[in-house]
């Protein structure tokens, strides 16, 4: 074959590969994460539940999306880049997407029938882990083929295979942590290996938890654990946990819980209980390791997020009017500040990781 047609052949390919590399790459190519630490969240303020961002000081307010449908669980990119979230735009349906944090493009990640929940990144941000009906699946941060990450789990709690509610990717690559909800009990598993059984790390009838910054710990927020309430660390390694905090009062317990980046803190919703279940939100506290845990916000607070040096904490708090805001607060106690100062309803605040450019 002539020589120059071989290069002509070979110079088509080249730019049709880099043209498809750019038709699915290309927007997250040019964007940068913001120059300052975002808080991202849902918000009514433009008239639907829309996902916005803002400066952690709440300054400079952004609506990411705007459309007639209802967007929920924002988590940022590892790299600080990319919000994913699910919204129900597509056929009034739950699926999962992923936007720029200042909304320069969005893309639709998942399109299976079936309403998809609670999206989570793995540490390199090349898949999302996420829930849809009752089990764990995965997609590729670009979109692609919706893989199930594990068989179903058939577990003795008097029903086979419950549903799976909650799942968190480790920064450890490939390790997943998930709650499953049956017999009026939930249990916390870990799943090192697809390819292996997951093992079970504590059951109680209300559980929370969340990954420590390494990857190796899950702390555990538990109601109804052998009677008691109170947070625990596990050492996944060790495959043991210990006890950092039980209530003295058995009618209170925690709610969600969110890890400080150095690992020293535990910020957490404190509930009042009624029959053992939580009742009333009685406010966000603080529990440095080792001692007891300080209320630093009271009020109906929920869904605590860490500013990326452990200074601070956003969460959302109810009005009289019924609405949310978002706030934040030092992790001592003291600046608590409305950010979003009762325009709209606020929830689900997400803070960005540190800075990294792409």
């Amino acid at each position: 074959m002539n020589r120059g047609i071989v290069l002509a052949l070979l110079a088509i390919i080249v730019i049709c590969s880099a043209g498809l590399y750019l038709l699915k790459y290309g927007p997250s190519l040019f964007v940068e994460s913001p120059p300052e630490e975002r808080i991202a969240f849902i918000s009514t303020a433009g008239g639907n539940e829309d996902l916005w961002t803002m400066k952690w000081d709440g300054t400079d307010k952004r609506q990411v999306t705007q459309d007639a449908a209802t967007e929920r669980a924002p988590v940022w990119s590892p790299n600080g880049v990319e919000i994913a979230y699910v919204s129900n735009r597509d056929k009034n349906v739950f699926q999962i997407y992923v936007s720029a944090w200042d909304g320069t493009y969005t893309k639709q990640l998942t399109k299976a029938t079936g309403a998809k929940d609670i999206p989570r990144w793995n540490k390199a941000g090349t898949r999302l882990a996420y829930i849809a009906a009752g089990r764990i699946f995965s997609v590729p941060r670009h979109g692609g083929t919706e893989e199930q990450v594990y068989p179903d789990v058939a577990i003795s709690f008097g029903e086979l295979n419950p549903p799976i509610t909650w799942v968190d990717w480790s920064s450890v690559d490939s390790v997943l942590a998930f709650m499953v909800d049956a017999d009026r009990t939930q249990m916390l598993y870990v799943l090192e290996d697809p390819e292996r059984e997951p093992f079970g790390v504590t059951r109680a009838r209300r559980l929370s938890a969340s990954w420590g910054t390494k990857g190796e710990k899950l702390v555990i927020g538990f109601i109804g654990r052998e009677g008691k309430n109170g947070i625990a660390i596990a050492d996944i390694e060790r495959v043991s946990s210990k006890d950092i905090w039980v209530s003295e009062d058995a009618t209170k317990g925690p709610g969600a819980v969110a890890w400080s980046p150095d690992e020293e803190k535990v910020a957490f919703e404190l509930w009042a209980l009624e029959d053992g279940l939580p009742k009333k939100s009685l406010g966000i506290c603080v529990l440095n390791v080792g001692a007891k845990p300080r209320l630093i916000m009271s009020g109906d607070c929920r869904n605590p997020t860490w500013s990326s040096d452990g200074k601070y904490i956003a969460f959302e708090r109810f009005r009289e009017d019924g609405g949310r805001d978002i706030w934040r607060v030092k992790a001592e106690g003291s600046e608590a500040v409305n950010l979003t100062n009762g325009k709209g309803d606020n929830y689900q605040p997400a803070w960005s990781p540190a800075r990294k450019k792409k």
